[in-house]
């Protein structure tokens, strides 16, 4: 690809870039099997769309990349290329070329980024102390979500089509080294708990599954169709979920199980039940053993848009829930009457869950999780992140603001951008933020922006901060 084939502009003049690449790929398939006997794996219905250097061994990178710190860089995704940022500088060094992606998950190992492609069910696998492309790794039909355990050292990838774990050696990320299987298909999302656990939820199945990493073996623990349970309370909330759509009239959500995902998905959407109640959303609390999880009534749909991780439905999300479990018990201990995207803290103290314009705090230290406060927050929360201090959210109208952490009280905002995408990762002191084709650091303690670098045709981002931690809802 032609250096200008990537427009790489900043409000403060950059000076030339380097565009050389260095390019390593090696792709395979399977539990055990040889080389050449996964190659002969790969699916056959990827309409001719393969990356042309697959099986190439990688370089040392450019001079430019050699430069590069391991860590405090932001790494953008576009719709052809892998760019690193370096936020102090604002210099930009292209990492590889792509072509006809679809970006899922971007998350962070100890010495690797993974990033999902949706699109031809891939991994790109880069290398943080070189900056370069290591690897490209074949997995399962429609990835979209992963996550690193730092218990197993490995990274685990999510193909929705067969609802299977490809397994990531993190320490030579050269191949697919198992699979664990969950059930026969289902958009799924996932959180690790530290301990060789992980738990995943089904948008066909619903329910969630508890995994143990370690064994690679992987159990359902199921809710019900949602709203079945008889707890005492009138979960009668006041409001007409009735939005407008006649939903027997879908067909797709009568339709077998193949049939429904096949249609959904040639639309773009991945339905969030099948004849029951799908689990989407999902957080796991260490201090308690506690699992929140998301149910959605019939009716609701999760957008695959891997631009924007926030759940999009027709109208309102209706009457969902969210389910508590009880990690150890394998049961289900409590039921909350609220539901939607989750964001907990560092702490383990709070879950955010954002809708519309209001955010609702749930107290994770209860014993069956509760309710602990509501903040009304103008231009529509997307992400919700935590420090010690505050509560930070970045809207869909282009601000971000700061909401004191105990009475969730808005504290400062802070004008980014026209719009902002459903993206925030942060460190400590660090959030960075996309409004249109901007990647904009704010300084937290300071409340203020710091650098701002537009890169053209931008879809996500991933920050690898100095401090080798991710936050709890498992994304730097």
């Amino acid at each position: 690809m032609p250096p200008d084939r990537i427009r790489l502009r900043r409000r403060a003049a950059l000076g030339s870039i380097g565009a050389a690449l260095a390019v390593g790929l090696a792709g395979c398939i399977g539990d055990g099997d040889s080389d050449d006997e996964l190659a002969d794996t790969d699916s056959d219905d990827r309409e001719g769309e393969t990356d042309d250097t697959e099986g190439e061994t990688a370089d040392e990178g450019t001079a430019e990349q050699q430069a590069l710190p391991a860590r405090g860089l932001v790494y953008a995704f576009t719709s052809d290329s892998i760019v690193a940022i370096d936020p102090v500088d604002e210099s930009v060094v292209e990492i590889a070329d792509v072509a006809g992606v679809s970006w899922g998950d971007v998350f962070v190992g100890v010495d690797h980024l993974y990033a999902v492609d949706s699109s031809i069910d891939q991994v790109h696998v880069i290398e943080l102390e070189s900056a370069t492309r290591r690897e490209v790794l074949d997995v399962g039909g429609t990835p979209e979500h992963g996550f690193y355990s730092e218990a197993t050292g490995e990274a685990y990838v999510h193909a929705d089509d067969e609802a299977t774990l490809y397994v990531i050696d993190g320490g030579d990320p050269s191949g697919v080294e198992a699979t664990i299987e969950l059930t026969d298909d289902g958009h799924g999302k996932m959180v690790p708990t530290g301990e060789g656990r992980a738990f995943v939820t089904n948008v066909v199945d619903g329910g969630v599954f508890h995994v143990d990493l370690t064994d690679r073996t992987a159990h359902h623990i199921p809710f019900g169709d949602g709203h079945d349970h008889d707890d005492g309370h009138d979960h009668d909330d006041g409001h007409d979920h009735d939005d407008g759509h006649d939903h027997d009239d879908a067909d797709g959500y009568s339709l077998g199980r193949d049939d429904t995902m096949q249609m959904l998905a040639s639309e773009g959407v991945h339905p969030l039940h099948n004849g029951g109640a799908g689990t989407h959303y999902l957080q796991y609390v260490s201090e308690t053993g506690l699992v929140f999880v998301e149910q959605m009534d019939d009716g609701h749909h999760h957008s695959h848009e891997p631009t924007d991780e926030v759940q999009q439905f027709h109208d309102d999300h209706g009457g969902g829930e969210t389910v508590v479990v009880d990690s150890e018990l394998d049961e289900v201990v409590g039921h909350i009457d609220t539901a939607g995207p989750m964001f907990i803290s560092n702490d383990g103290e709070h879950i955010a869950i954002p809708d519309g314009e209001e955010v609702t705090f749930l107290d994770t230290s209860a014993p069956e999780g509760e309710i602990s406060g509501r903040a009304t927050v103008h231009g529509s929360p997307a992400i919700v992140r935590f420090t010690d201090d505050y509560v930070v959210t970045v809207n869909e109208d282009g601000d971000v603001v700061f909401l004191d952490r105990q009475e969730f009280d808005e504290v400062d905002r802070i004008d980014v951008g026209e719009t902002l995408s459903g993206q925030g990762p942060m460190s400590d002191d660090t959030l960075v933020v996309v409004s249109d084709d901007t990647v904009a650091t704010i300084d937290i303690d300071e409340r203020t922006i710091t650098s701002e670098v537009d890169i053209d045709d931008l879809v996500l981002i991933q920050y690898v901060p100095e401090a080798a931690r991710p936050v709890r809802d498992g994304r730097f």
